[in-house]
């Protein structure tokens, strides 16, 4: 019998310090975001992974072909990156970049590279648009040109769209879509990627 309460009490016991320990590490997370800035969200280079490492991830490994593309709204919802048969539907393309390794490696470092300023912001909720109506995307291509994979970009929504849940999450910051948009720009393809642009 002796034994038997002696165990419970032992249980008791760890149960109370493991419901200690569990608010103390609920009341430090909640102090540190309590300090955060909201410049601690903002876009900074925060990690360092290699062009070879960034090019391993998929579909970038697969890939022999990246290209950015802008569109016209497509699907019975206008939520659809213009896509049949691995195949752009060509009157709906308005604009198509090709990019080099060179550009390929700047993309990467945008995705992977690039985060919160302050990593201990990913306390911070990425808070998306309910809208998806896609004017924009980077296609993945193979050796005969046709679409293995994709990621699709609203930039007026803040919100994106993977073809496959194969393809590795980027990094987020509070601006990482107005540094996308800047990109696509950059790389002339321009329909949709500004904030006062009304496609």
């Amino acid at each position: 019998m002796k034994k038997h309460i002696l165990l419970s009490l032992m249980l008791l016991s760890i149960v109370g310090y493991a419901q200690r320990a569990t608010r103390k590490q609920s009341n430090k997370a909640q102090a540190e975001l309590n300090n955060m800035k909201d410049s601690d969200s903002e876009c900074g280079s925060n990690k360092k992974l290699s062009a070879k490492q960034r090019g391993s991830f998929y579909p970038f490994n697969i890939s022999k072909k990246v290209a950015l593309i802008s569109f016209d709204l497509y699907g019975e919802y206008g939520n659809q990156v213009p896509i049949e048969n691995q195949l752009m539907i060509k009157d709906l393309i308005k604009e198509k970049a090709e990019l080099s390794l060179e550009k390929i490696e700047s993309l990467t470092d945008l995705l992977y590279n690039i985060g919160y300023k302050n990593p201990k912001a990913k306390l911070y909720s990425i808070i998306k648009g309910t809208c998806y109506e896609p004017r924009n995307a980077i296609v993945f291509l193979n050796q005969n040109d046709k679409i293995i994979e994709y990621i699709g970009l609203c930039f007026s929504c803040g919100t994106h769209d993977f073809s496959s849940d194969k393809i590795i999450e980027f990094n987020y910051c509070t601006n990482k879509y107005a540094l996308l948009a800047k990109f696509f720009r950059t790389n002339d393809v321009k329909f949709a990627t500004s904030p006062n642009q009304k496609p």
